[in-house]
């Protein structure tokens, strides 16, 4: 062995050694945190209606939710601890959620963190006195307390209600050991900027509330003129009862950052809903592009086998096609990984109606994705017959949601 293979060898073994300790040491005592801003991200109504029963019932709850992400997402999840801290001002809350109806007295939000904190040694519900910012403070504290700790694998950051932390977390996208980390929960619609971000999107609808309280705010009500409006410029059509319907029966067909998704499930499980900002302009859920490892090399192979037919979207994304001559593929058999990309790539085409669609089913895109952070010189959103659909800010607020029981469409392919 010559010289320079030993000084090699001599430099390499100890530098293993350190790594794998270095490796062992956090994976034997590696966490996962759960920060939630408790003023405007609510745990549901039944946990709070009862304090004493609920606040333990959604700790656990909330707790078996992580680690069966975990479990879905990373190795040695049975290892994982979950670490979850909630702040609130219990003063605004318990009033806010007296109002609404959901408790009986404004101290029942103190009886309910009592019982959430001693359900769990790890977990904490901290009432941080009036004033809305204190929350804030606090979660964005502990956000930057939490990246710089090695041993937190997971960070779940549940704030997207509030659009004052995108700032926040761009910062701390621009590391990308600390973006692999990041994970944020949406409970109520989440504010448009947090798509811009990059960071895997996730909801947890057997923990924390989906809908805002009216003494909150306006923007997902539909007042009956608007309502009228709507469904006197989109006309009901009737759904047809007699095509056949071809059904899929793959499970978690959302990728790697899309858990717990159950096509068989009643469409009645969760109403179909629509947003459109102040003009009636359709908004679209945010969307992340899928990374998983070989799925975009397999799933254009298995395309170009069949160009140029098309992969059905009703079929491979909604679970059925409702078209008794439909021409389109539902024979090749795709991984949910493959799913996931051609469910991005359907989100990137422009939809025929433009922001005026109206069907629940649609999954192409009704403005541009990427909004104002586009890159594309000639996108087919820029030049559209109803003008940039590229959308700022303020044109991407929510003003109105749609439910299906207004207006009843087919599917859009």
């Amino acid at each position: 062995m010559n010289t320079n293979m030993r000084r090699r060898l001599k430099g390499f073994a100890p530098m293993s050694i350190e790594g794998n300790a270095a490796h062992l040491v956090q994976t034997k005592d590696s966490f996962v945190v759960v920060l939630v801003d408790g003023d405007g991200a609510k745990f549901r109504d039944e946990f709070l209606r009862d304090p004493e029963k609920g606040g333990e019932e959604a700790a656990t709850t909330l707790r078996k939710s992580i680690q069966e992400y975990m479990k879905k997402t990373s190795p040695h999840a049975d290892e994982t601890l979950v670490i979850a801290r909630i702040f609130a001002s219990f003063t605004d809350l318990g009033r806010s959620l007296r109002t609404e109806g959901v408790v009986n007295a404004e101290n029942d939000i103190s009886i309910f963190a009592e019982h959430f904190t001693n359900a769990c040694a790890e977990f904490d519900f901290v009432n941080v006195g009036k004033g809305k910012e204190n929350a804030d403070y606090k979660v964005r504290k502990m956000l930057s307390y939490f990246l710089r700790n090695f041993q937190c694998r997971k960070i779940f950051f549940v704030g997207c209600h509030d659009a004052g932390y995108i700032h926040d977390l761009r910062e701390h996208t621009r590391d990308v050991e600390a973006e692999n980390r990041i994970v944020l929960v949406e409970t109520t619609p989440a504010e448009p900027g947090f798509a811009t971000l990059d960071l895997p999107i996730e909801r947890f609808e057997r923990v924390f509330r989906s809908t805002p309280f009216a003494n909150e705010t306006k923007r997902h009500s539909v007042s009956t003129s608007v309502r009228s409006e709507i469904t006197s410029i989109f006309p009901t059509t009737p759904k047809s009862h007699h095509a056949p319907q071809m059904t899929r029966t793959y499970a978690n067909v959302g990728g790697s950052h899309h858990v717990d998704i159950d096509l068989n499930k009643p469409d009645e499980q969760k109403p179909k809903s629509i947003r459109c900002n102040r003009e009636f302009q359709r908004i679209d859920p945010t969307i992340r592009e899928h990374r998983g490892v070989g799925d975009g090399l397999t799933y254009k192979k298995k395309k170009d086998s069949i160009h140029p037919r098309p992969f059905c979207n009703g079929f491979y994304l909604a679970g059925k096609c409702n078209k008794t001559d439909c021409a389109m593929e539902h024979n090749i058999e795709l991984t949910p990984g493959e799913i996931a990309v051609h469910r991005f790539k359907a989100r990137t085409g422009l939809c025929s109606s433009g922001p005026a669609c109206r069907s629940y089913d649609c999954m192409l895109s009704h403005h541009c994705p990427f909004g104002q952070t586009c890159g594309k010189g000639a996108c087919k959103f820029k030049a559209s017959r109803w003008g940039d659909l590229h959308y700022s800010a303020a044109q991407l607020q929510i003003v109105q949601v749609l439910t299906n029981s207004e207006v009843e469409t087919g599917l859009t392919m």
